[in-house]
C-alpha cells in the first residue's frame, strides 16, 4: 500500500472514530483512533506535501485520542497521548 492509500484509509479509519465518539461510544472511537496511528506510524511519502498531510491526519487522530480516552476514564491513555500530541506540535 503507498503512502496516499495509507492516509486515505487513516483518514477513513479516523472518521469512523469520529462517528462513534458522536454516538458516545467512546470505547469503540479509543480503539479506532489507536487504529489510524498504527496504519500511519511509519509511513513516509516521497513529496514533502505529502508528508504534511500524513502528520496532519495523525495529529488529528491523536489529539482525538486524548479527548475520547477522558470521555472514557482513561486517564493513562489520555496522557500517553496528550504528551504525543506535545511532541508533534
Amino acid at each position: 500500500m503507498n503512502s496516499s492509500s495509507q492516509n486515505e484509509c487513516g483518514l477513513q479509519i479516523n472518521s469512523t472514530g469520529n462517528d462513534s465518539f458522536k454516538e458516545h461510544d467512546y470505547a469503540q472511537a479509543v480503539t479506532r483512533y489507536i487504529q489510524v496511528a498504527n496504519v500511519l506510524k511509519d509511513i513516509r511519502a516521497v513529496r514533502p506535501e505529502e508528508n504534511s498531510m500524513i502528520d496532519e491526519v495523525k495529529l488529528k487522530a491523536t489529539r482525538n485520542l486524548t479527548l475520547a480516552a477522558l470521555k472514557n476514564w482513561e486517564w493513562s491513555r489520555a496522557r500517553r497521548a496528550c504528551d504525543t500530541v506535545n511532541g508533534m506540535v
